[in-house]
């Protein structure tokens, strides 16, 4: 089963001064703009160049509780949020993952606005890890 690299996702307090900046800075360009309704008043977006992704999470309130570290909508704070993998058959990926004792956080969700089917688990150390899969 073949795995290829898909976003490493920032959240911040201002999503377009932060486009700015890696516009200005790296050269990246906008890609994609969303809303999902699961996370109301909050802004996503992709930028990238040649090939690579950051999805930029923005506006959003720092107050998260305790019980909200293992909720991956719940778990938006500033900063590292989590990386996306993009794979062929999320679904094989999915029973592969559980049948080695691994937590689902967020199990299969379409999200068609992203055109995407994703899934989310946490590693050892606490890191979110997406799976997803291009509809």
């Amino acid at each position: 089963m073949k795995m290829h690299h898909d976003h490493v996702a920032i959240i911040t307090s201002d999503p377009e001064r932060l486009r700015a900046w890696y516009a200005e800075k790296l050269g990246f360009e906008l890609l994609q703009e969303w809303t999902v309704e699961a996370m109301p008043g909050i802004a996503l977006s992709y930028i990238g160049r040649d090939g690579f992704k950051l999805e930029i999470i923005g506006a959003l309130p720092d107050s998260r509780t305790d019980a909200d570290r293992e909720n991956p909508i719940a778990n938006l704070a500033a900063g590292y949020n989590h990386f996306g993998i993009r794979v062929e058959d999320i679904e094989v990926v999915m029973e592969d993952v559980q049948e080695k004792g691994v937590t689902v956080l967020m199990p299969l969700t379409k999200v068609p606005q992203a055109s995407i089917i994703g899934a989310m688990i946490m590693d050892i150390d606490g890191n979110l890890v997406e799976f997803i899969q291009k509809l």
